[in-house]
């Protein structure tokens, strides 16, 4: 899938996902109380996995400024 390079873990049915990215040293899991049973690419994970790049973007730049 495009732009999920990096990411080890699972996705399973309805949009549930548990990933992690050793790299980024973040992770996440998501469990949908409305199961999307026609989601076969996963679009909740990838939507969730820029989320997390993001977020790990931001925390590497507050460490490098010395604000963490």
């Amino acid at each position: 899938y495009k732009n999920r390079d990096g990411y080890y873990g699972w996705f399973g049915f309805g949009g549930s996902v548990f990933q992690w990215h050793p790299e980024l040293r973040i992770g996440f899991a998501f469990v949908p109380t409305c199961l999307q049973t026609l989601d076969l690419t996963n679009a909740r994970g990838a939507a969730l996995q820029q989320i997390a790049k993001i977020v790990a973007k931001i925390k590497k730049l507050e460490i490098n400024l010395g604000v963490f």
